[in-house]
């Protein structure tokens, strides 16, 4: 991880997002035929876009939201995160993986704006608690694996509403 942190944090984290697909497929919708094309989608999404973008985020919020108090600093980055990481990341893959379906960038456009409102109501269920302990408890350049772990079940409720059009 120290010697490599960008490719090791990206790869780890499309493994992750194409497990949380996997354990959806398997586990919670028990499909009769595993669809590999799906999980290659949530690997590539998360590896080509959403995953070098989060590696640049934490580092920024880390340098530039601070408090006077160090111990109020992590609580405002969890602010700054949600208000303004949790809209650009979940819209940014949901649109990927719309784009990855061939859908075409108008229709991926408005399938991620339809989908986004419901996708933020459960993301402010779970990520805001998420975020305290990572940014209180987990070093930076462990933290894009601790929410791609959590992650599991947020993408396999991702991809379990998706599929099953719980956001159309």
């Amino acid at each position: 991880m120290s010697r490599y942190p960008f490719p090791t944090q990206v790869v780890s984290a499309g493994l992750l997002a194409a497990t949380g697909d996997a354990f959806c497929q398997l586990c919670v919708q028990r499909n009769p035929k595993y669809d590999f094309a799906r999980t290659a989608r949530f690997f590539c999404a998360t590896v080509f876009v959403v995953a070098p973008l989060q590696t640049r985020w934490f580092p920024f919020l880390e340098r530039n939201i601070v408090a006077r108090r160090p111990k109020i600093s992590p609580l405002k980055r969890v602010v700054v995160d949600q208000i303004f990481g949790a809209p650009f990341f979940n819209t940014t893959f949901l649109f990927t993986l719309a784009l990855l379906e061939h859908r075409s960038v108008r229709t991926a456009t408005h399938t991620a704006r339809h989908q986004i409102g419901h996708v933020l109501v459960a993301n402010y269920k779970l990520w805001p608690f998420v975020q305290l302990f990572n940014f209180y408890l987990v070093p930076l350049h462990y933290r894009i694996i601790l929410l791609q772990f959590v992650g599991i079940f947020w993408n396999a409720y991702i991809s379990y509403a998706t599929q099953n059009r719980m956001l159309a």
